[in-house]
């Protein structure tokens, strides 16, 4: 592909911007595999604590001082990994793409085949309006996913908390 162009050439300027709204694509799905990842490592992580956590719950030598220990870490990270979901979820949700409606296509085309030379131009707007969009909206999953990596952090040295007071319950 050449990148020299006579004036009012367009094909350079449409295939950098196709190539930037490609780009925001494989960065949204990036992020959207990097939210769901997280939620998998913590909830794993979560899980294998609260299941070690329950013998010392339950165990006799427990006082109640203790069990209200344990049990209060495992609410207070499950409430945090519950809200990183939440986060996540808003992260995940499609973006609706129909700003690029199948008319606006089909008046470039009749219009180009007129001869209007609108056309390229019209198209690189189109692609344009796709590209705002995406990128905002990528800033959002960007910055949905970093609270929620947060409280996953938080969620994590909690259940990290409560699996050191579940083993000195479970000391000799």
């Amino acid at each position: 592909m050449s990148t020299v162009s006579t004036p009012g050439d367009m094909g350079p300027v449409l295939d950098s911007i196709r190539a930037d709204v490609d780009e925001q694509f494989k960065i949204s799905e990036r992020l959207d595999s990097k939210a769901r990842n997280l939620i998998a490592i913590v909830g794993a992580f979560f899980t294998v604590v609260q299941t070690l956590s329950k013998d010392a719950f339950l165990s006799a030598a427990a006082t109640t001082d203790e069990r209200l220990t344990i049990g209060g870490l495992g609410i207070v990270a499950a409430f945090m990994i519950v809200a990183a979901i939440i986060m996540t979820a808003k992260a995940w949700q499609l973006v609706k793409e129909g700003l690029m409606p199948a008319k606006h296509f089909q008046r470039i085309v009749d219009e180009t085949y007129e001869g209007s030379t609108r056309g390229p131009r019209d198209l690189a707007a189109l692609y344009i309006q796709v590209l705002a969009v995406r990128r905002a909206s990528n800033a959002t999953r960007a910055d949905r996913l970093r609270t929620a990596s947060g409280l996953c952090l938080a969620a994590t040295l909690v259940a990290l908390v409560q699996f050191v007071v579940a083993m000195i319950v479970q000391a000799p």
